[in-house]
């Protein structure tokens, strides 16, 4: 199909490709549609990159608004891209994608729903973490602090002046024409330091990475996890007792994870109702770097202790080595569940501290998995599923 990016027809295209295959084994397939606005995520690091430079043009003519600019900047860098927040998605025009969820049903009546999931979607290539490796991807995440940084500085440097002019009220625009010698130096810092912007105004190169391994990984183990629990005799039915299982493609979940969003927000009150949890896959390169995650902290969630060590318990039994960690940086589809109370965890298999040379980049290929990492996941997630199976009462 080529490359997959959010609210394509390639994307739409392999999805409707995976339905036709989950129909040869499932109960029922279905195709959530959904309105997401798929730009807002990284278009909005040009408007944080743009009034960085426009605050620094402020500071000469009235420091008081460049500072009430740049906490502005800060609030929805926060708010909107570090924390997954989305609070400027109401700017942006939204575009059509789609989920596909294929569903297996047990045996018996149904007491408990596992999802298993990945994201169909990838990305336009970050051209400089191509070119700079890491290097690129440090002037990325420290693009972010100098906004911070920004912000800092003009505060320092008004209350100073305030401090030694208390006469002068914020209206007073003499206090500000004639900053101190030292205040401009700072000044000029933050000059200096802006062309590492360019990492945020012009993240993006044109070409479209493959996503073989981010993350078609994770749609490739759902679809196994389901044939391998499908009861050949029975289309529809799996082999589990009490179980139903869900095998979920999202769409969209590179410009902010609005595939998983719009599933739980649709169906939340389902989900409850069934006492559904989420198995994420994302990105599984490997097996040495496969890691149980125990929590993001850039949206600021944990997942559930009961739930992480029960899926540990499926790793140690399964004989498959493993890390945890709390994912550094970027977000997964169980925040977006996690957030609204289903329980969830997500398993990625690619070095979580340092940055992987096919992450995001036109390496994403097939040449460069290693199935190995596919083929011992798939033995844990099986052996959780069945487990979790037997203690369902």
């Amino acid at each position: 199909f080529g490359g997959r990016l959010a609210g394509s027809p390639e994307e739409r295209g392999a999805q409707l490709f995976l339905k036709e295959r989950l129909e040869t084994f499932c109960r029922e397939v279905f195709v959530q549609e959904f309105n997401a606005p798929l730009t807002s995520r990284f278009y909005s690091l040009k408007w944080f990159s743009f009034l960085y430079m426009v605050n620094l043009l402020l500071y000469w003519f009235w420091l008081p608004l460049a500072l009430a600019l740049s906490v502005f900047n800060v609030v929805f860098l926060l708010g909107h891209f570090v924390t997954y927040r989305g609070w400027l998605d109401p700017f942006f025009p939204k575009y059509p994608s789609l989920n596909v969820v294929g569903i297996l049903d047990p045996m018996e009546e149904v007491r408990s729903t596992i999802l298993v999931a990945g994201h169909m979607d990838c990305v336009r290539e970050f051209k400089w973490w191509y070119k700079w490796k890491q290097t690129g991807a440090l002037l990325t995440v420290l693009s972010g602090f100098l906004i911070l940084l920004q912000m800092l500085v003009f505060a320092f440097v008004l209350g100073m002046s305030m401090y030694y002019n208390p006469e002068k009220s914020l209206l007073e625009w003499d206090l500000y024409r004639t900053p101190p010698m030292w205040a401009n130096a700072i000044w000029g810092l933050l000059l200096l330091l802006s062309p590492m912007l360019v990492t945020y105004f012009n993240m993006h190169g044109k070409q479209v990475v493959d996503g073989a391994i981010d993350n078609l990984t994770g749609v490739a183990l759902s679809v196994a996890t389901g044939k391998y629990f499908a009861d050949p005799y029975a289309k529809g039915m799996s082999n589990l007792k009490h179980t139903r299982l869900k095998i979920v493609s999202f769409g969209s979940e590179e410009t902010g994870l609005n595939g998983s969003a719009a599933y739980a927000k649709e169906y939340l009150q389902e989900l409850k109702a069934e006492d559904a949890i989420l198995i994420n896959i994302d990105t599984i390169r490997n097996a040495e770097h496969l890691t149980l995650l125990k929590g993001e902290l850039m949206p600021m969630i944990k997942y559930p202790e009961m739930l992480v060590q029960k899926m540990g318990v499926a790793f140690e039994n399964s004989k498959v080595p493993y890390t945890t960690t709390n994912l550094k940086m970027g977000a997964t589809d169980g925040m977006s569940f996690a957030l609204r109370g289903i329980p969830a965890v997500s398993i990625i298999g690619i070095d979580a501290d340092n940055l992987d040379p096919t992450y995001h980049t036109r390496m994403d290929t097939l040449d460069n998995l290693d199935p190995e990492g596919l083929e011992e996941l798939l033995k844990v997630v099986c052996h959780f599923i069945e487990s979790w199976d037997e203690g369902v009462k």
